[in-house]
């Protein structure tokens, strides 16, 4: 179990891109100021449910491709962090389109 420490870095969801259609399987990326090594976990909303987990590299990226298929239509998902026994907040929700 972690805990919340709102002096983390949130990461920043750059991919999939928003209002362009995205295809199965769904590649993600995206930035973090954080420690090489750090995870990020990416969560699709409504249901919630964790569709990847990777770590920032050391030029501080982070990239993925999901651990499921999403059916056509627009999804919502958001990124946090985690270093060690705590977590960062989640990101704002990213919204994308699967054609």
């Amino acid at each position: 179990m972690t805990t919340e420490n709102k002096d983390l870095p949130v990461p920043v969801i750059v991919a999939p891109i928003i209002n362009e259609p995205a295809h199965n399987p769904i590649f993600a990326w995206g930035n973090a100021q954080a420690e090489e090594g750090s995870i990020v976990t990416v969560q699709k909303l409504g249901p919630t449910e964790v569709v990847l987990r990777t770590r920032v590299s050391k030029n501080s990226e982070w990239s993925g491709i999901f651990s499921v298929d999403l059916a056509k239509g627009t999804h919502s998902i958001q990124a946090r962090l985690t270093l060690g026994n705590e977590h960062s907040a989640w990101s704002l929700v990213h919204q994308f389109v699967v054609g």
